[in-house]
């Protein structure tokens, strides 16, 4: 080829020619390896360079090659004297390709084919043409094979025939009744393409692919932890005191729990590495009948860290995809085609991958299950219709990030966390659940933030069993029950969100729970606003509560706790109603206006302390105090009513000292 004239042909090309396969020949890799055509064009003939000669060339063939790489035709030698030249130093030539890897003689994209058929390049064991084929082959499976255990330990491409379909019934099928059908060593770059891989054992831990092996990551690379403060849980007596200044207003900076919760991030970043060099399996369906729990179809562990997407999760006895074992990856745009007796996506034992834009369906035990020490991030995927939740996050140590999700129509709960869980959930839908869209419990500390629950068929969202964590900036509406349940010990803490338009009450707060409940904007529910009841404990500070039809707040069987500097207004019944010989909370310094009855009603052996209330506009009175009920009323601001100020009847009693009444009719 004559560079100074493009398409210029002459025999002297073919001394151009000779010198690039020699050297092909000497170091296994073509002249320009990895450039595109137009990017050799350049380099040649815009910038006058010829191929890299590597070091390890003896003389007398560097320069042979060096002369027939000249950029002037006329100046290379002739095919007659190439030829002479090198039978003259053919000892030369020969210690040069014995320092080439064997694997270098053969093409480094040869095509192998597993096929019923015999012929070039034709075999019917996948087994022998891995031992066969050199680094960087293409193997490509024409026709269904039965065979377990296939260790992959080149870097190569194992795909079904193109010409098949891509289609679950059309795709080449690898098939296993006995172990794994594959095992990949997760350092090499190895591609899985448009294959259906089935593994039908019926007992023991087998999967359909097994990826292991990898480089550890450290802080430098691969999936990182985000930076993020622990999830505070207050103990009765304790965080209430330490969130609050002596007016009873937040303390600290712009966050509402200053010495609790610092700077919380509105979006958690996972960085993560570029996915090279790794194993990628794309464009397959894969299915495991295996039945041990601990088993996928596709199983990552042992810091590998593939790139899996585009690909069908079909049956399976156990997981679809398990992440275990310090496991990574990005597990992307996959789909669930059938039914998994335990989860799709399984993620534990410090395994970490990146899980989004899948579509998530059919797992009996959870959609997406992080345990024990289960990281990493769930993120734009979509859950629907999965058995126990559609996210679950178990046992200490699950501390993934879940986020950007659409999560409905499960048959239980949106997102179950439990036994000392502490994920971050934010900016999710959640929504159209049979029972409840979030539930919290056993001792775990959630911290969600920004997400909408709505339309279950039961509670919004659940927080029992002493779990804890902040819930801060979401959205509930639409709930068929409460809004907000909070029961068994639980204390959360519920800040800054909006309850509305429940066919229920807004918090319900029962059972010795202790939460705090700040600044929230609690309206428009068929129930009342906040129920309190059983020996429940909470401090509800600084929120609005208004255009409930069941009333403001309501302390009834037992309920306990501080209702502080609340604004409420424009409910049915009563502001605040107190009733139940055990129930005695305090309602300190509440703004109370403009409800149906009552600003504030003790009723039914009812007990407590009224001090300090602003409370006007009601069309029977501001405070009512009947049946047996013996509050103490002192330093209360009563004015403008509609009917009584106070109004005290059927054995009703208390100690009244300091209020002030004006502009009353009765």
């Amino acid at each position: 080829w004559n560079p100074s004239a493009l398409g210029g042909v002459t025999p002297k090309s073919d001394v151009w020619c000779c010198a690039c396969l020699v050297l092909e020949m000497v170091t296994g890799k073509a002249p320009w390896n990895g450039y595109e055509m137009v990017d050799i064009v350049a380099e040649v003939r815009q910038n006058e360079r010829s191929p890299e000669l590597p070091d390890h060339i003896p003389g007398s063939l560097r320069n042979l090659l060096e002369s027939c790489l000249r950029f002037d035709p006329s100046s290379r030698p002739t095919m007659a004297s190439v030829i002479q030249t090198m039978e003259s130093r053919a000892s030369d030539l020969s210690g040069v390709l014995k320092t080439v890897p064997s694997s270098a003689a053969l093409s480094p994209d040869m095509i192998f084919y597993v096929t019923r058929n015999s012929g070039q390049n034709c075999h019917r064991s996948l087994d022998h043409i891995l031992t066969i084929c050199p680094e960087g082959s293409c193997i490509i499976v024409c026709a269904g094979i039965h065979q377990s255990n296939v260790k992959i330990t080149k870097s190569l491409t194992l795909m079904g025939d193109p010409e098949a379909g891509t289609t679950q019934h059309r795709r080449p099928t690898i098939e296993s009744s006995e172990g794994t059908v594959l095992t990949i060593d997760g350092r090499l770059k190895v591609r899985i393409v448009n294959l259906k891989i089935m593994q039908r054992g019926s007992s023991g831990l087998r999967h359909g692919v097994l990826i292991k092996g990898g480089v550890p990551h450290t802080d430098g690379g691969g999936l990182r932890s985000p930076s993020r403060t622990h999830n505070p849980v207050h103990t009765p007596g304790q965080a209430h005191a330490s969130s609050l200044s002596r007016s009873g207003t937040p303390s600290g900076g712009q966050m509402l729990f200053g010495s609790a919760v610092k700077s919380l991030p509105d979006v958690i970043q996972y960085p993560y590495d570029a996915i090279s060099g790794s194993v990628t399996i794309e464009g397959c369906h894969v299915a495991a009948e295996c039945a041990n729990a601990q088993s996928g179809a596709i199983c990552v562990m042992e810091h590998a860290n593939p790139l899996i997407q585009f690909n069908e999760i079909g049956n399976c006895s156990a997981n679809g995809i398990l992440c275990t074992y310090r496991g990574r990856g990005l597990v992307q745009h996959n789909t669930s085609c059938g039914v998994c007796a335990e989860s799709v996506v399984c993620v534990s034992k410090v395994g970490s991958p990146i899980v989004r834009c899948n579509s998530i369906s059919g797992g009996r035990a959870g959609g997406i299950i992080i345990l024990g020490d289960g990281k990493g991030s769930v993120e734009e995927n979509r859950v629907s219709e999965n058995g126990r939740a559609g996210v679950v996050c178990r046992f200490e140590g699950s501390t993934a990030c879940v986020r950007h999700n659409q999560i409905f129509k499960e048959l239980s709960c949106g997102i179950m966390c439990g036994e000392k869980a502490t994920p971050l959930i934010c900016y999710n839908d959640i929504f159209d659940c049979q029972a409840v869209g979030v539930i919290a419990k056993s001792s775990s500390m959630p911290l969600m933030r920004y997400n909408q629950v709505r339309n279950t068929a039961g509670v919004g969202i659940e927080v029992t069993e002493s779990a804890g964590g902040v819930f801060e900036l979401n959205n509930f509406h639409h709930n068929d029950l409460a809004a907000v349940l909070v029961l068994s010990n639980g204390a959360p803490i519920f800040a800054c969100n909006t309850l509305c338009d429940g066919n229920g009450d807004g918090f319900d707060v029962g059972n010795a729970a202790n939460p705090l409940i700040q600044r929230n904007q609690v309206t428009k529910h068929a129930g009342a606003g906040i129920v309190v009841r059983q020996g429940a404990r909470p401090l509800v500070l600084d929120n609005d509560i208004t255009f409930n039809v069941g009333g403001g707040m309501s302390i009834r069987d037992g309920g306990l706790g501080m209702l502080k500097e609340n604004r409420v207004h424009d409910n049915g019944r009563a502001g605040v109603t107190i009733s139940g010989h055990e129930s005695c909370p305090a309602v300190v310094g509440n703004y109370v206006h403009n409800n149906a009855q009552f600003g504030i009603a003790v009723h039914q052996e009812g007990k407590g302390l009224i001090e300090g209330n602003d409370i006007h506009n009601h069309d029977i009175a501001g405070i009512d105090c009947k049946t047996g009920s013996h509050p103490t009323v002192k330093g209360n601001k009563v004015h403008d009513e509609g009917g009584f100020g106070i109004r005290v009847l059927d054995d009703g009693s208390g100690d009244w000292s300091g209020n002030s009444l004006s502009k009353c009719k009765k």
